[in-house]
């Protein structure tokens, strides 16, 4: 008998879009996601206890020891032996396809399936767009771009080289990982510090603005992509909190807050 197929995801949202996906298609499959991204903090052990404090004290989320644990419980559930996962992630996308290494590596030789929509382009509008990340795919591109008829068989080499890079990157367990032009790369924490502090400059500029722009610059060029806006939101209170940058306004709130490279830097 054919197992029934799990689909494994690394977005939330990517999740929410594929569920409707499969309402539509009259289909029964179930969806497990995780909500702990893999983009930074420790890898080894991959414990979410550990991960969740490590977030708590590095980038002050002090909840994401519950993301962490209901990542755990979606990776295990991905290991009953009577369902077929089937995983879905883009290797230009460092969250999703963090998520999917990380997921990969507790699954031992259990046979696997995959979505890989690195090259896969969906239409917007009349244009074909990139799946740049799972993360922006609606119910709509997934039935019309005939996604769900992408999944296949993870073969033997692809799994032997997925795992290499995996346990390179566990073997760094650095802070931080980074996408850049040949694949993963790890970074330290404070990779990111002086491209914030350039956005930031030495006038009044909004906690977004900031955020908007440093998210912006760092898809381009030389600089390395991280997996979006709360990691680097997380640095920024950081940098005010070490007197790199000068805070004032309601700095819990983004649009209202305002920063500025501080007069005297430590």
């Amino acid at each position: 008998m054919t197992k029934p197929l799990l689909h494994v995801t690394f977005h939330p949202s990517a999740a929410l879009s594929l569920r409707e996906a499969l309402n539509a298609a009259g289909r029964a499959d179930k969806v497990v996601t995780a909500s702990d991204d893999f983009s930074f903090g420790p890898l080894d052990p991959l414990d979410p206890v550990e991960r969740g404090d490590w977030v708590a004290e590095e980038l002050g989320f002090s909840d994401w020891v519950d993301a962490a644990i209901d990542t755990d419980a979606a990776f295990k559930a991905s290991r009953d032996p009577d369902v077929l996962p089937v995983a879905w992630f883009s290797r230009r996308d460092v969250q999703s396809y963090m998520g999917f290494l990380a997921w990969l590596g507790g699954q031992g030789d259990a046979p696997c399936a995959i979505v890989d929509l690195t090259e896969v382009e969906v239409d917007d509008l009349g244009v074909s767009l990139l799946v740049i990340s799972p993360s922006l795919l609606t119910a709509e591109s997934i039935l019309d771009g005939k996604l769900l008829e992408q999944a296949r068989p993870l073969t033997a080499e692809e799994r032997t080289r997925y795992l290499a890079e995996w346990n390179e990157l566990k073997a760094d367990n650095a802070p931080l990982r980074v996408l850049g032009d040949e694949g993963i790369l790890s970074a330290p924490i404070d990779g990111f510090d002086p491209l914030l502090l350039s956005c930031a400059g030495i006038e009044w500029r909004s906690m977004a603005g900031v955020l908007i722009e440093a998210i912006e610059a760092a898809q381009q060029g030389d600089l390395h992509r991280t997996s979006g806006d709360l990691f680097l939101m997380a640095r920024l209170y950081r940098l005010i909190e070490e007197g790199e940058l000068d805070g004032r306004g309601d700095l819990l709130n983004l649009h209202e807050g305002e920063v500025k490279a501080a007069a005297l830097v430590h």
